[in-house]
């Protein structure tokens, strides 16, 4: 998850650090979209919350474009605060630069932007609760909680092999259901249960595959995720099964009536996610290599999550 969206793994380093002297104030500003990377921003938090958005408008004719925005919005400052602190404890650890020598340095913008974006997507969260009822402080608090019991100690999941779940329910459901729960009562409906099966399957297939290169790191610093426990071959193994799985769920989904029928255009990824899984198969103990794995994972699951949103507002 640490490299979501940023594949030259290990290979950056981080400007500002709060501790060396001589750094400027315009310096460390500069280093802030650093930690603000694009993968939760663009990807793994705007996509998912829109596609319940797009279910609530087919479900109910319309969204309320006011509180779809303040939700947006709160989306962004949980993956600023999700970021920040992860970056923060994954500094103290020692994890992502165990091979990366004098390369990355501690950033004082770590915690403080951590512990903003949390605190301001919980108050958004709270205007949101008054505006539309418990149930919406609910997916808040939810959410909240799994992503500091993913990051923080003492819990940290990501450490304990279930951060990947966590991921997936989190990236998945959580964003879907918590985006369609804006606009409509009955967030359990199948329709946003089985678009949030689809989406969470793409997410667990993107942090399966991102754990793999950075197993050595990951296992010096005792980060015992899935991919250390079972190892890399293996995990490459899972995430191709993970694949296929989505495939089979589209398939599925499609026969029976409950996604909607423009959707048939995600087979077109097929190819794209076979070179993927092969190029994962293949070079899962090259880490240069394998980054063609983890890129076709993250065009499939943008991919998809635009061609849902297009296809439940037209169906």
């Amino acid at each position: 998850m640490e490299q979501f969206f940023d594949t030259n793994h290990n290979s950056y380093a981080d400007a500002g650090d709060g501790a060396t002297p001589g750094v400027t104030a315009i310096a460390r500003l500069k280093s802030l979209p650093k930690i603000l990377r694009y993968r939760f921003f663009v990807v793994a938090g705007i996509l998912p919350y829109t596609v319940g958005a797009a279910v609530a408008y087919h479900m109910n004719g319309s969204i309320n474009w006011w509180l779809y925005g303040l939700g947006l919005l709160g989306v962004f400052f949980v993956g600023a605060g999700i970021e920040g602190m992860n970056e923060h404890f994954d500094f103290l650890k020692g994890g992502d630069r165990v091979f990366a020598g004098l390369q990355r340095s501690k950033v004082g913008w770590h915690l403080p932007v951590g512990l903003t974006g949390m605190s301001l997507a919980l108050l958004i969260g709270l205007i949101l609760s008054l505006l539309r009822g418990p149930v919406v402080m609910g997916f808040a608090a939810f959410g909240g909680l799994l992503a500091l019991a993913y990051l923080c100690p003492p819990v940290r999941l990501s450490y304990r092999g279930a951060g990947e779940l966590a991921i997936a329910i989190g990236y998945g459901p959580g964003l879907i259901m918590g985006g369609y729960c804006l606009h409509g009562e009955d967030w359990w409906n199948g329709n946003v249960l089985w678009a949030s099966l689809l989406v969470g399957l793409a997410v667990l297939a993107i942090a399966l595959a991102n754990e793999v290169p950075d197993y050595y790191g990951d296992r010096l610093v005792g980060k015992k995720n899935l991919v250390v426990r079972i190892g890399r071959r293996r995990g490459a193994i899972l995430c191709a099964v993970v694949l296929s799985g989505w495939f089979l769920t589209l398939l599925f989904g499609l026969l029976i009536g409950r996604y909607p029928p423009l959707l048939i255009l995600l087979f077109g990824l097929l190819p794209m996610a076979y070179r993927g899984a092969r190029a994962g198969l293949k070079y899962y103990d090259v880490p240069v290599q394998y980054v063609k794995a983890i890129r076709a994972n993250i065009v499939l699951f943008a991919i998809a999550c635009g061609t849902a949103i297009v296809a439940y507002v037209t169906w």
